[in-house]
């Protein structure tokens, strides 16, 4: 810990960090959103004026290829985004919260 005004703090929480972050919540709506394919509700824990980047996958042996939304930009304690539905027909679908991809 470091001294901050009286009160112990982490460097790494001083300089930003934090740890990455974490999908807490998501729901599904079928049948709304462009073409009807339906929409995702996700809401992960984040930090104010820090952005960050969802992406997916239909299987977890890829990298995350699909840019879901490249620059979301995170409120104070978690952050909820609705997005369409970025892969109609999938059996199943993967995300992931991370800094934006560059």
């Amino acid at each position: 810990l470091i001294y901050n005004d009286g009160d112990g703090e982490s460097i790494e929480n001083l300089l930003g960090g934090g740890g990455p972050p974490l999908i807490s919540d998501i729901f599904f709506t079928p049948g709304v959103g462009i073409g009807g394919n339906g929409q995702f509700t996700m809401t992960f824990t984040s930090r104010s004026n820090v952005f960050y980047g969802i992406y997916g996958s239909d299987d977890l042996n890829d990298d995350f290829p699909l840019e879901i939304e490249d620059a979301v930009l995170g409120a104070d304690g978690s952050t909820t985004v609705t997005f369409d539905n970025p892969n109609p027909g999938a059996s199943a679908l993967f995300f992931r919260v991370e800094p934006p991809r560059l």
